[in-house]
């Protein structure tokens, strides 16, 4: 046995050696992928490696060397947040700017939130100052959405919606939340389009169906945990009954009403609904519609005396 464990040692760590030496042969034939794992192995300690703080940055350095927008975001972040590297907000600033040249989505993403709020960003407050500025943050969260990340297209969305940066314009809004609700799938994105559908705010009018189409697919896509716990816990009745809660940085109030379950969202004083995964609109009737929307606005006039 012990003569067994010893030559499976042996051979785990042949095996060790072995790789190592490939990825370093890789390294050093100019794969950029080898070099930043090396940088990680070395910046973690893991794979057999010991942390070494020089040999992540000579990794990082080597493969920046080789144009690598990952490299050039690495070594920026570190610039900015002053570690391994020494704290330089231009330095890390300019290699940002060359991962975005290179559509690096986490750089576009990174500088859009730094020109929006420096002050508050994480890795320039309390630092030299950087202007404030709307039109840039602007220009790198599009070209970030353009490259179909679905985050960024709801930030464009809301861009577009205040004019931060940009003009203001309903209908480019409502076009980039509604790709990233539509053709990704994003809950945040369903939840905002339904707001606006339930709101009209960004349309004509109101229009509870497709409010409730897009609830419902935030709901299955995100709150599929917190529909059990609802639907488990809260019964049926005629009368309009509370119950509040917090989930997820909103506040729910369950209302079961008509013999129907559905809630209201309380989220930033304005007042929202899904309804109950066996509830369709195209099954009620114009009546109970009505008494629907009228429960609704009692609701909000009862919530703004709270």
């Amino acid at each position: 046995m012990k003569y067994l464990i010893q030559n499976v040692f042996l051979i785990f760590s042949f095996n060790l050696i072995f790789a190592q030496d490939k990825l370093h042969d890789s390294a050093n034939q100019g794969d950029t992928k080898a070099m930043l794992q090396i940088a990680e192995n070395f910046e973690l300690g893991i794979n057999s490696y010991k942390i070494n703080k020089d040999s992540t940055i000579f990794y990082w350095k080597k493969a920046a060397s080789k144009g690598d927008p990952d490299a050039f975001y690495l070594l920026g972040v570190s610039y900015l947040r002053g570690f391994p590297l020494q704290k330089n907000i231009k330095e890390g600033l300019e290699l940002l700017n060359k991962a975005a040249d290179l559509n690096h989505i986490l750089s576009l993403e990174l500088l859009s939130e730094i020109y929006f709020s420096p002050d508050s960003s994480i890795f320039t407050q309390n630092s030299e100052k950087i202007a404030k500025n709307y039109k840039k943050s602007f220009e790198y969260i599009l070209k970030a959405a353009q490259f179909n990340n679905p985050k960024s297209m709801i930030k464009v969305s809301k861009y577009y919606s205040k004019g931060w940066g940009t003009n203001k314009s309903d209908s480019l809004a409502i076009i980039w939340m509604q790709k990233a609700a539509d053709k990704y799938k994003v809950p945040e994105a369903q939840i905002q389009m339904g707001d606006w559908y339930f709101t009209g705010e960004v349309f004509n009018k109101p229009d509870f169906k497709k409010a409730y189409f897009y609830y419902k697919s935030a709901e299955f896509n995100k709150y599929s945990e917190l529909e059990e716990s609802i639907w488990g816990n809260i019964g049926q009745h005629d009368l309009v009954q509370a119950q509040l809660f917090e989930f997820d940085q909103h506040i729910y109030t369950l209302f079961p009403i008509f013999g129907f379950d559905f809630s209201l969202r309380i989220d930033y004083n304005s007042v929202k609904f899904m309804v109950d995964k066996e509830l369709y609109f195209k099954e009620m009737e114009e009546s109970q519609l009505k008494k629907l929307k009228e429960a609704i606005e009692k609701e909000k006039e009862r919530m703004k005396k709270i």
